[in-house]
């Protein structure tokens, strides 16, 4: 099972990188400086006056240094130096799951001197920055259709270069990716502009969701997309309230010790063992046939088997207060974790 694992250090990374923007040959000299031993693309520039290391590079282009045609040993080694030196908190990948890659012959974003443009690489640098907040809705859409008149750069590329940074906010268009939304109608002509490829996203939200995880891995092995499902947990450990630690760390665990003989705590494990990145997840209270309210509803971004804990995404969801749903598909309000199955209380929810 896919584990997405390489998620929290890129994201981490695309925002320690802005603080480059007005030193980035700081980063051409942190990659030729590791030349020797490990795997680096070239980066030397073609100037009227010869050869010559580039002065400049932009964020997307650091990034392909290792979401190219290389060895995943190696992409590792690669993190494992940008990590001691950006000192990144997230681990290194053990996984790459789902991630597109650009040709090791044209990974740069950008053409050499002679037909670069002034302000080629400062349009890819305020790209990425409108990018940081992780919502297509803070984008720069003039960055992003000037992005697309740079040499060598076209929808496929860009959009690559931005899930790499924030792959639950940007679905890519790479040629396997656009070829699975092709086979279910949801990509029918060539993007060529911002608002060409917001108007997929919204086609792909209503029609499979917004897990572009889940959609860019599919497309990659051709195995049928995994829908997400729904789950709501408590906050009550005993007579303690974990709520406010939940809601403001963006995580959720289960009270219950590995070896509690409790039949509930078993039930519980038996349904945490059941989660998957990229499920629905609600942390509810006063649970019972005539109350119920949700504090809190996100997807899962990370799980912790051995702590029973999760990692959530929060999303901008009015939150359900009212008369709890009792039907078959729910279960038991009471019970410390649940699996909502029911489409129309799914719906009301969710």
């Amino acid at each position: 099972m896919p584990s997405f694992t390489w998620v929290p250090m890129f994201e981490e990374l695309a925002l320690r990188l802005l603080d480059y923007e007005d030193r980035s040959r700081e980063l051409v000299d942190f990659l030729e400086a590791r030349r020797g031993r490990l795997t680096i693309m070239p980066l030397m520039d073609r100037l009227p006056t010869g050869p010559s290391v580039l002065r400049a590079i932009d964020p997307f282009t650091f990034f392909a240094v290792f979401n190219r045609g290389i060895l995943e040993s190696m992409k590792r080694q690669v993190l494992v130096e940008m990590k001691e030196f950006f000192r990144l908190r997230a681990p290194v990948p053990s996984d790459f799951d789902g991630i597109p890659i650009v040709d090791n012959t044209a990974s740069w974003f950008f053409p050499f001197q002679a037909k670069r443009r002034d302000d080629d690489i400062p349009t890819l640098w305020r790209l990425a920055r409108s990018a940081a907040p992780g919502s297509v809705d803070a984008l720069d859409g003039d960055a992003f259709d000037r992005a697309l008149q740079i040499s060598g750069v076209k929808i496929g590329k860009l959009t690559m270069g931005l899930f790499w940074q924030h792959p639950r906010a940007f679905l890519p268009l790479d040629s396997l990716t656009s070829e699975f939304l092709s086979s279910r109608g949801l990509l029918s002509k060539k993007i060529t502009s911002f608002k060409g490829y917001r108007e997929v996203l919204i086609r792909v939200r209503d029609s499979i969701g917004e897990d572009y995880l889940a959609i860019s891995l599919s497309a990659f092995t051709g195995k049928p997309l995994v829908a997400p499902r729904y789950f709501a947990g408590g906050h009550q450990w005993g007579a303690q309230s974990m709520l406010s630690d939940f809601v403001a760390n963006d995580t959720w665990s289960l009270g219950y010790e590995a070896d509690d003989p409790d039949p509930r705590a078993q039930v519980a494990f038996e349904r945490f063992a059941r989660l998957r990145i990229g499920d629905w997840f609600a942390i509810k209270g006063y649970g019972g046939r005539n109350s119920l309210r949700l504090h809190y509803v996100g997807r899962v971004t990370g799980i912790d088997a051995a702590k029973r804990s999760l990692r959530l995404d929060r999303q901008p969801l009015v939150l359900f207060a009212g008369q709890a749903p009792n039907k078959p598909g729910v279960g038991s309000w009471f019970d410390s974790l649940l699996e909502v199955t029911d489409p129309m209380v799914v719906k009301t929810l969710f």
